[in-house]
């Protein structure tokens, strides 16, 4: 991305990882430096992430201010401080050592306020299961067809404490019928049973996938509902099966009389 010359502050909030490249010189006294070039990297990750292992850098001008584990205080964070082969500081949290909640807060100058300014940085340090599929119950065998009502069941409070925010879609023949957020608000419930996430009845093909804040897959299942024989119809072929049974035994009845004579 190159933005205007004239651009003096910039925006990023999408989840990835930016390396940044300034170039500028300084004005004074008359005097016009050679261009003067800097370099930040940094890494947007969505809220709650859960993961495994994560390794945070640590950068001069944004210092380590506080770091909270499971909503308690940490007091010496120097025993999650390591450092890369360029010497540089960075914390590492790896869910073999320090699982838990955490929440670091970070302190900037903003240039435009002319003050320092906070940032938190929330994730989940835990021993993840790629799937999901634990937390959901189909009324239905998976992949499979019914023509009755199909129910299906999950936990939000144990899926948001293993996979942290997730997106649940329902789509009926290719087309999203039903979205669910299932995010940190879970919690305040403090209903830990399972509960009904959807019921769906119209013939169709289905497929319900759940996305984490990563967007990763880590859960996905299929049914389909077959459209139900009308009253109508089933008179109909019960018409038709009478009209077979007749006919088959007006041939036997026939064919015993020629036999006969």
């Amino acid at each position: 991305i190159i933005p205007d010359s004239k651009q003096t502050s910039f925006f990023w909030n999408q989840t990835g990882k930016y390396s940044v490249t300034v170039t500028y010189r300084i004005y004074g006294t008359g005097k016009i430096s050679n261009d003067l070039t800097s370099y930040y990297s940094f890494e947007i990750i969505p809220s709650m992430t859960v993961r495994e292992n994560y390794n945070m850098s640590i950068y001069p001008d944004m210092p380590v201010v506080k770091i909270t584990r499971d909503g308690y205080d940490i007091a010496d964070y120097n025993i999650y401080v390591n450092r890369d082969d360029k010497n540089d500081k960075y914390l590492a949290f790896n869910a073999n050592v320090n699982p838990g909640r955490y929440v670091v807060t970070l302190q900037t100058y903003d240039a435009i306020l002319q003050d320092y300014v906070e940032h938190e940085i929330q994730f989940n340090i835990q021993h993840k299961d790629n799937s999901a599929s634990s937390y959901f119950i189909l009324s239905t065998a998976s992949g499979t067809g019914t023509t009755n009502a199909v129910v299906v069941y999950y936990n939000p409070y144990w899926l948001y404490e293993a996979q942290g925010n997730v997106v649940i879609v329902l789509e009926k023949d290719c087309e999203v019928k039903d979205r669910k957020i299932v995010d940190a608000s879970i919690e305040q419930s403090q209903n830990y049973d399972s509960q009904e996430l959807f019921n769906v009845s119209e013939a169709g093909l289905y497929c319900v996938t759940v996305r984490n804040a990563e967007g990763n897959v880590i859960y996905s299942d299929s049914w389909t509902i077959e459209p139900q024989q009308s009253s109508f119809g089933y008179v109909i072929l019960g018409v038709v099966a009478a009209l077979a049974v007749f006919g088959l035994l007006l041939f036997l009845r026939l064919r015993r009389r020629m036999t006969t004579k």
